[in-house]
């Protein structure tokens, strides 16, 4: 009786109603103010409920080493499987994804004997290793994704996206490079093929005039101009390969909930 009247001491129904209003920054504030009184009340498991409270509303207004701050408060249960799985999203969503990785596979340690875990966790290591351009390893992952129905056909609709947007090969768009704009149209960017094409080629061709009627300097700087203009777009169609590809990825990211 008296741990509930601590807890009722700690008011933490203030922090729910802030978060339940959409206030995530000043719940989370109420959230560890609950959780400090606790603390030095010495109930440090009701503690931690709350310090993970504060954290999720911490991620879910985006600040997110603010989250992993919290998280890993010095003398807090870091080494938990919803611990570790809040952590390595927030980690995720700062592309710090080996040490998301290492988060998940103790998380799955923890967690083996939970299917539902497993599933979750098994769902953002595919993330993970998605958001690191291996799409070979997050479809093995998600393919054990099938204890959570809605985990499974989340990642079911990523993996039918991806695979509906080819990807483009950097080095077959700088061979392609070779002409004038293919290597853009290549790489899926056509406007940017078209304005190649029309960029070399004209200056190709004033300098080819000049050079008929005898304007040697003027030709000779066309002439460097297009050359300089058409090594850059090989270059740039191997970047822009590299580009579509990773907006593939991200857009796909973009659809799934982490």
């Amino acid at each position: 009786m008296s741990g509930q009247t601590n807890i009722d001491n700690c008011a933490p129904a203030f922090a729910r109603y802030l978060e339940a209003q959409g206030d995530l920054s000043t719940a989370s504030v109420e959230y560890l103010r609950a959780a400090s009184c606790l603390r030095r009340g010495g109930q440090r498991a009701d503690a931690r409920e709350f310090e993970s409270k504060a954290a999720s509303c911490l991620y879910r207004s985006r600040r997110y080493e603010d989250c992993l701050r919290v998280i890993s408060f010095p003398d807090s249960e870091f080494d938990e499987p919803v611990s570790l799985v809040l952590a390595s999203r927030a980690l995720m969503r700062l592309d710090r994804n080996p040490a998301a990785l290492r988060l998940l596979d103790r998380a799955r340690e923890l967690s083996e004997h939970d299917p539902r875990a497993l599933g979750e966790v098994s769902y953002l290591t595919g993330i993970a290793q998605l958001s690191a351009g291996d799409e070979r390893a997050a479809g093995a992952w998600w393919e054990q994704t099938y204890s959570v129905d809605s985990l499974h056909r989340s990642t079911r609709i990523a993996l039918d996206r991806l695979h509906s947007i080819p990807a483009k090969s950097p080095a077959s768009a700088a061979v392609l490079g070779l002409i004038p704009g293919a290597g853009y149209w290549r790489a899926g960017y056509p406007a940017a093929g078209v304005t190649t094409l029309l960029t070399v080629g004209l200056s190709a061709l004033a300098a080819s005039i000049a050079h008929h009627r005898g304007q040697a300097s003027f030709a000779g700087y066309m002439y460097g101009l297009s050359a300089v203009w058409y090594g850059g777009s090989v270059y740039g169609s191997y970047q822009s390969a590299g580009r579509w590809n990773a907006w593939r990825l991200n857009s796909t990211l973009d659809q799934m909930d982490y």
